[in-house]
């Protein structure tokens, strides 16, 4: 299925209220359809071209349509009305009124022999709820001679057949095509309305009645009553009409790490060209044990407690070095016994021997919650969702058993994301900037934050306990908090272990992947503060 486009914008006649952004409109309007959300074939006419040859233009467009496809027109402009029929003003050259103009009649008698399945008609411009259908009566309203047809044959118009469009500074242009462009772009994600990554005609007209209703927070006082409600005429046959393509499904893309790691890309949205990633598996044994080999850091050493399940004895605590112990010393299992201290200090020997971006961080709980879930917690609705519904079905997780196990090679415990034991296996680490903190930036860069601006946390539970109803719902089931348990970043424990993250530089990646990066939700205005700032003041 193709998404095609004609698109154009006229500034119209000198001497007539000539308009300074319906060009501009059109211009922009192109760009993002031709983008890759979008991914529109988009013809484009140039005002200097002749009006029979913008006509063939708009020809060639719809009969290049096939019956599965998805057709859009727009124009942006100034629209008059002669003896009460809808002129469109498609020349800027002219000096004659009526040479200069098509009667939307000739545009709809092409929109009707198009063969898409869908059709949507953007008329913004003055009296755009006037005109008329050649075909189906000359001098008929829009709304009457536009009757539903079978398949999806929509029009949306900036007004009503008396109603004049105006042009604001603050908009850029019309309020029409603002919103629609912002619709399609900046503000993707509060468009959607039902979260599916797609634009429908529903979600559209949703979001522009809500930007309708907040122009007070861009216009000047007095001028929101200028801005007529645009409004919508036909009806959806045989399935919903779609101004995005289906996103395609999310596919695991691992990047190889110098340390031996494997680094799973996040379905989010890349910013300042850089990707999120996740380890697809905890430090192993034999990963820290070059780290320590290279630069003398202590073994791992901590404390253990007897029990499993939801059987423990947390009052006979015990010194435990878990490579002198059978059960947690093989190289393919997680590395234990490892305080936060120690995880910046082999993030800063990883970092030290890449040399530069890509760059090894410890991963924030938002970060964490991004590739257990696919988002955060608090953006979306969770509430309807059974535990770990979001894991692929019948994946394993390694609880209730007496040690660690083995990371997972063979993906048995991998979720959507391909990352493996974010639930179960072992307790890993998490920090980020308390957002009651603010940062000091001086010239000479990202100061240290102090001991107590972070939030350290211990996600995910591990080997030891009882996982099967553990709810993601309740964060509180699945983290704990440093500061609430008594403990501090020295904190080693026989059962708490690590992964790192990583941002990725978005150029290095294949094309093909790029693009599904590109179609992906947003993170949180918080989750990108604490990973883009996390390894400068290298969490400490």
């Amino acid at each position: 299925m193709t998404h095609r486009a004609f698109v154009y914008g006229c500034n119209g006649l000198p001497g007539r209220g000539k308009l300074k952004y319906a060009r501009d409109d059109a211009a922009r309007l192109t760009e993002i359809l031709r983008s890759p959300r979008c991914n529109y074939e988009v013809i484009s006419p140039k005002p200097a071209q002749a009006k029979h040859v913008k006509l063939y233009e708009l020809e060639k467009a719809t009969l290049a349509c096939a019956p599965d496809d998805t057709f859009l027109f727009y124009f942006s402009g100034h629209g008059v009305l002669e003896q009460g029929k809808l002129q469109l003003v498609w020349q800027e050259k002219v000096k004659d009124e009526r040479e200069a103009s098509v009667g939307v009649s000739q545009v709809l008698y092409y929109v009707d022999r198009c063969k898409a399945a869908s059709k949507l008609v953007v008329l913004d411009c003055c009296h755009a709820g006037a005109g008329a259908h050649g075909a189906r009566g000359e001098g008929m309203p829009v709304e009457e001679a536009t009757k539903p047809c079978p398949d999806n044959y929509l029009m949306l118009m900036a007004g009503d057949r008396l109603e004049r469009i105006n042009e604001f500074p603050e908009l850029g242009g019309s309020f029409l095509g603002d919103a629609l462009r912002r619709a399609l772009k900046d503000d993707f994600d509060q468009a959607d309305q039902d979260k599916d990554k797609r634009l429908s005609f529903e979600d559209l007209t949703h979001w522009i009645k809500l930007s309708w209703e907040g122009l007070g927070r861009y216009l000047k006082e007095g001028k929101q009553r200028l801005v007529p409600l645009p409004h919508s005429f036909g009806q959806t046959k045989g399935g919903r009409l779609f101004l995005t393509p289906e996103v395609p499904r999310w596919t695991p893309h691992g990047i190889p790490w110098r340390d031996g790691s494997t680094m799973m890309l996040l379905p989010l949205r890349p910013r300042n060209g850089l990707a999120l990633c996740i380890g697809q598996h905890p430090v192993t044994n034999a990963q820290y044990k070059r780290f320590v080999t290279e630069t003398d850091h202590p073994e791992p050493a901590g404390k253990y407690f007897p029990g499993v399940g939801n059987r423990f004895n947390f009052h006979d605590w015990r010194e435990f070095y878990p490579w002198r112990t059978v059960g947690f010393n093989d190289p393919e299992q997680p590395v234990t016994c490892v305080s936060l201290v120690d995880v910046l200090a082999y993030r800063n020997w990883l970092n030290a021997k890449l040399g530069g971006p890509p760059m090894a961080l410890v991963p924030s709980p938002r970060l964490w919650q991004v590739a257990v879930l696919g988002r955060e917690f608090g953006r979306g609705n969770l509430a309807e969702e059974p535990p770990l519904a979001l894991l692929l079905p019948g994946v394993a997780i390694h609880h209730r058993s007496a040690a660690p196990a083995p990371v997972d090679r063979n993906g048995q415990r991998a979720n959507l994301a391909g990352v493996s034991d974010l639930i179960g296996n072992v307790w890993e680490w998490a920090s980020s900037i308390d957002p009651r903190v603010k940062l000091g930036r001086p010239a000479s860069g990202y100061r240290l934050i102090a001991q107590g601006q972070q939030v350290d946390e211990l996600l995910g539970g591990g080997f030891q306990d009882d996982l099967e109803t553990a709810d993601l719902k309740a964060k509180t089931e699945m983290s704990i908090s440093v500061d609430a348990i008594g403990a501090d970043r020295t904190l080693a424990h026989f059962d708490l272990g690590f992964r790192l993250a990583s941002l990725v530089n978005v150029a290095t990646l294949p094309a093909e992947v790029r693009l599904v990066l590109s179609l992906q939700r947003t993170g949180s205005e918080a989750l990108w503060e604490d990973t883009l700032d996390m390894p400068r003041t290298g969490n400490a």
